[in-house]
């Protein structure tokens, strides 16, 4: 993954995204490999629109998952936070860069977020003008990657307009294999601008 840069987590419901999410989070908070990937070390912050912090915990516990002070920042949805990402998710992402030197946001998942418009995932012109361009220019001011959990639709392809693959950096897709009675995913992993084989997972200016 490079700096600045857009990319998609894509999935059906109850897949496993979150998990695979979480694993990235701690790969890069604890500077471990991702997926036989080297990383290197960053602050994280994760917005949710989906589970809250008590099922965060519950799921750290089932993964052994620690992390330092001031290195994995959890922002969920509720009274406090509407998460607009024109409104009180721009401080949490100022506070991430400039307080905290952090580099890369989860956002789980991207059709919760409040864009401050009518957003129509399905309409080319909704996804460009009021999500993707403003991922932009926030990856582009504070010096942030983000990473966006977003659905599949029943043909296995990215959920709404062609707008959201055609603005990505990269796109990670994650299916279950149905035929095989066991705990069985697959992820395949396409980016647009290949760096080298087993290049960094992420890499900050």
């Amino acid at each position: 993954m490079k700096s600045n840069g857009l990319y998609c987590l894509v999935a059906e419901p109850k897949v496993g995204k979150s998990f695979l999410a979480l694993q990235l989070a701690n790969s890069l908070v604890n500077n471990k490999q991702f997926l036989e990937f080297s990383t290197n070390p960053t602050s994280v912050l994760y917005v949710s629109t989906e589970i809250s912090e008590l099922q965060l915990k519950e799921r750290l516990e089932i993964t052994g998952y620690t992390f330092k002070p001031n290195s994995f920042f959890f922002v969920q949805k509720d009274e406090q936070h509407k998460l607009c990402i024109r409104d009180d998710l721009l401080l949490d992402l100022k506070e991430l860069s400039e307080t905290y030197n952090g580099r890369f946001v989860i956002i789980d998942i991207m059709c919760g977020i409040d864009y401050g418009y009518e957003t129509d995932i399905n309409n080319y012109s909704d996804v460009m003008k009021n999500m993707f361009d403003k991922y932009r220019e926030l990856a582009k001011k504070y010096n942030l990657t983000f990473l966006l959990i977003h659905h599949l639709n029943k043909e296995g392809k990215t959920l709404g307009s062609t707008g959201i693959d055609g603005n990505m950096n990269g796109i990670l897709t994650l299916t279950n294999n149905k035929d095989n009675t066991e705990l069985d995913f697959n992820l395949s992993v396409f980016m647009k601008y290949v760096i080298k084989k087993k290049e960094v997972i992420f890499t900050p200016a």
